[in-house]
């Protein structure tokens, strides 16, 4: 330890001592020795402790934008009830079925309380899932209303759209093309029928003149063979040619008589047989 008599080494220490102190306090402390002997201390400006607060601020402002994302941040979109009706079916049907693994329903046989009771507690955990989670939720910039979880869906309240005047142009340009397009089908169904039937019955008078003209061509050809082949074998004429005609001439006329005549004949026969019958039951 120094010298109390010393004055020099006391005011060296007390130096030292004081400048440790403002190093670890973040002080800067400067000491000056007045001619009067007396010790006079003047505090620096603290810079390193202003450095802090500057980085604590910094961090307070951070925090705070932070918190204010976590206040703005973005919810889950839906564009409709039924998307959030579907989601909810998805999630009991997976439940269903991961029951109906664990517990196989069995036919015939009573109801498994076991089984109720856990699909109970898990519909009541899907519930309070889903109601927990709609504050997250909007279905159409809207906010969830509890119908929708309860599963009656409210019918949502007509949008509309304002008024805007190129989808009206567009709207009257396709009205003004409808009605073009309905003149055409117009003109096309006057005169492409009237056409088309034209063109067929020319194709069916060609088709008709064709089939004419090979059927003479065919009867001519034929007459011409028959013809060469009477004369290659000589068939000669009957002796009673003229009496054989004749003979078929009289009993096709004969035969034309009876069928004439036979409906009457009939006739005659049936009214004879009902004067017979009324004779002989009158007679009795």
């Amino acid at each position: 330890p120094p010298s109390p008599t010393n004055p020099s080494t006391v005011w060296s220490a007390l130096l030292q001592a004081l400048q440790n102190l403002a190093l670890r306090t973040g002080k800067t402390t400067r000491t000056d020795a007045p001619p009067n002997g007396r010790i006079t201390q003047h505090k620096l400006p603290r810079k390193k402790k202003q450095k802090k607060k500057r980085a604590a601020h910094h961090l307070s402002q951070h925090m705070d934008s932070e918190s204010v994302v976590s206040q703005v941040q973005r919810k889950i979109e839906l564009q409709s009830p039924e998307d959030l009706a579907y989601l909810i079916t998805n999630v009991r049907n997976a439940a269903v079925e991961h029951l109906n693994e664990a517990f196989p329903p069995v036919e015939g046989a009573e109801e498994d309380e076991l089984r109720i009771q856990i699909e109970l507690l898990v519909n009541e955990y899907i519930n309070k899932t889903f109601s927990l989670a709609a504050p997250n939720l909007i279905i159409n910039g809207l906010p969830v209303s509890p119908d929708v979880l309860r599963g009656s869906a409210s019918t949502p309240d007509t949008v509309y759209e304002p008024f805007d005047t190129r989808k009206r142009r567009q709207v009257a340009d396709l009205i003004t093309q409808e009605e073009k397009l309905l003149e055409d089908v117009a003109a096309l169904k006057r005169s492409v029928p009237a056409k088309v039937a034209a063109d067929h019955a020319e194709r069916v008078r060609a088709a008709m003149r064709q089939d004419d003209d090979d059927l003479h061509d065919r009867v001519a050809r034929d007459a011409a063979a028959a013809q060469r082949e009477a004369g290659s074998l000589g068939v000669a004429q009957l002796q009673r040619q003229e009496g054989v005609e004749a003979g078929f001439k009289s009993a096709v006329q004969g035969l034309n008589r009876l069928k004439r005549d036979m409906p009457a004949v009939v006739a005659k026969m049936e009214r004879a047989r009902v004067a017979g019958e009324y004779v002989v039951t009158k007679g009795r």
